[in-house]
């Protein structure tokens, strides 16, 4: 397989993440607020533990494209050799979006180990289902920074940069589930459009428009 082949499907990979996430939330199901009372928690795991524990499995396996994609992105900008301080901010980010993906994705596969563990007390399941539930803020600000970084980066075409930005910011406000939402549009977007334009870049702000 050439260089070129490979570097479109390592696009595509940002497509997969999205599949497996939606695949993952679609397991998973409807899920209980952190100020759930307790006697409903109880019974909301004792009933539907399974489907968490298996939305969980492939939420955290959602995290090696998502560390794929981010590499791609990566190639592309440093190819570029212009804004390697973007790039890199952009990675950092990245590496938080996947840890805390795969932090998500084991929080959830556990709370559905243990939910229905009679030894478990329903203190401890629900410290546990907090606990899982916040651990989505971590990953909303990796994503918001690896959007950032990327839009500054021009590792994507200029139309795609600009809703990256929209999306990054969005991910630090109280709708920070719709963004989260949204990015998986712009991801699943995105690596189709570099898979079948590997050659299309673009930036926000140019430096040469600047200094014009």
């Amino acid at each position: 397989m050439s260089s070129q082949l490979t570097s479109r499907a390592v696009a595509l990979a940002g497509a997969v993440f999205a599949v497996a996430s939606v695949v993952s939330d679609l397991i998973v199901g409807k899920f209980p607020d952190t100020d759930t009372p307790l006697a409903q928690l109880s019974t909301f795991y004792a009933q539907h533990h399974a489907r968490v524990a298996a939305g969980g499995l492939v939420q955290a396996w959602a995290a090696i494209p998502l560390a794929v994609f981010a590499a791609a992105l990566y190639v592309r900008s440093r190819e570029s050799g212009e804004h390697p301080v973007a790039n890199m901010v952009a990675m950092i980010g990245a590496a938080v979006a996947v840890v805390g993906t795969l932090g998500d994705g084991t929080a959830y596969w556990l709370l559905g180990h243990i939910g229905n563990d009679h030894a478990v007390g329903a203190g401890a399941l629900q410290a546990w289902h907090i606990l899982g539930s916040e651990g989505t803020l971590v990953t909303g600000g990796g994503v918001a920074v690896l959007l950032l970084g990327v839009a500054a980066a021009g590792a994507v075409p200029r139309w795609l940069a600009w809703p990256a930005v929209v999306i990054g910011l969005l991910q630090l406000t109280p709708v920070g589930f719709l963004a989260s939402l949204l990015f998986l549009a712009w991801a699943a977007v995105t690596g189709v459009v570099l898979a079948v334009r590997p050659g299309a870049v673009g930036r926000v702000r140019r430096l040469d428009a600047a200094t014009a």
